[in-house]
């Protein structure tokens, strides 16, 4: 081990206690745990004397070998002891019995394997079924997860439908003269909300494609410049009429427009069933809030 021999005479002396090969409070336990892990290894070899023994006694191969032993064993008892007739018989009368216990045996087998096939097929079944409800569950949150960040990027956004679109071919032209529009909205709405305040103002789709103009997505810089502008809308009937004829909506998410779009087929189909002509129906709430409200037809 490298030690010389002074090293090796001072490790004799009585004062060598206070040497420890361990720590202090593992000097003690040290020979227990030497004991358990070899009881450790004994036990796992104990264990797979046990798997080996049951792998051989339900294999049909060794059950045959064993019955075969027992009828040689037999064979010899009985030759030593009957003549060669009465060994004949007897041989006969054991074949015929080892046998139908050998027929038994191959069916208890089968019937084993039958049962525990169909029990693993069955905890398949059942795993494969919590699987999926697992996978649709993530998918689930998964898919809420998305739809409230989307929420979260659209909260301080605007969007303006019928706002006249710029005929110049240059698209930065266009870009500028929508800002310049949507600056002089906001200044005739009169809330406090200046050109710093906007981050953004795009036409979302390609330009030139359909007979109506683009919408007009506007991103505000906080949720209290939105609020304001949305609460001061009724001011547009004032406005010159570029701005009277805009519309103002929140700026909607994929899931948030497909209900929209079902809430107002509904309203409209109980309008037309209104047989007095008095009442209209109209959504109204904030996304995710809306509902359809009764509301008494306006005369002209």
């Amino acid at each position: 081990m490298g030690i010389n021999v002074k090293l090796y005479d001072l490790l004799q002396q009585e004062t060598a206690n206070q040497f420890h090969w361990f720590c202090s409070c593992c000097n003690n336990k040290i020979v227990e745990l030497c004991n358990l892990t070899v009881r450790c290894d004994r036990m796992e070899n104990q264990i797979k004397e046990i798997q080996e023994d049951l792998k051989n006694k339900a294999d049909v191969n060794f059950v045959k070998n064993q019955f075969q032993e027992i009828e040689h064993k037999l064979v010899k008892q009985l030759q030593s002891k009957f003549s060669n007739e009465d060994a004949d018989a007897a041989l006969i009368k054991i074949d015929s019995s080892l046998t139908t216990k050998l027929t038994q045996v191959q069916m208890e087998i089968g019937e084993v394997k039958s049962n525990i096939g169909k029990e693993i097929d069955t905890k398949l079944c059942s795993v494969s079924d919590e699987v999926q409800l697992v996978n649709k569950a993530a998918d689930t949150t998964k898919q809420l997860a998305a739809e409230e960040i989307d929420k979260e990027n659209r909260r301080c956004n605007i969007v303006m439908y019928r706002a006249t679109e710029s005929p110049a071919d240059n698209a930065t032209e266009r870009g500028v003269q929508d800002k310049r529009f949507v600056c002089q909205m906001l200044t005739g709405l009169q809330v406090g909300v200046a050109e710093e305040d906007i981050r953004q103002v795009i036409r979302p789709g390609r330009y030139g494609e359909g007979a109506n103009a683009r919408p007009l997505l506007v991103q505000l810089g906080s949720r209290l410049a939105k609020n304001l502008v949305m609460e001061s809308l009724y001011k547009l009937k004032s406005m010159d009429e570029k701005f009277r004829r805009v519309i103002v909506t929140d700026d909607l998410t994929k899931k948030e427009r497909e209900e929209c779009k079902q809430l107002v087929e509904e309203a409209k189909a109980k309008t037309s069933a209104d047989v007095s002509g008095e009442w209209i129906y109209q959504v109204r709430g904030p996304p995710g809030k809306m509902v359809i409200v009764k509301m008494r037809r306006r005369n002209n």
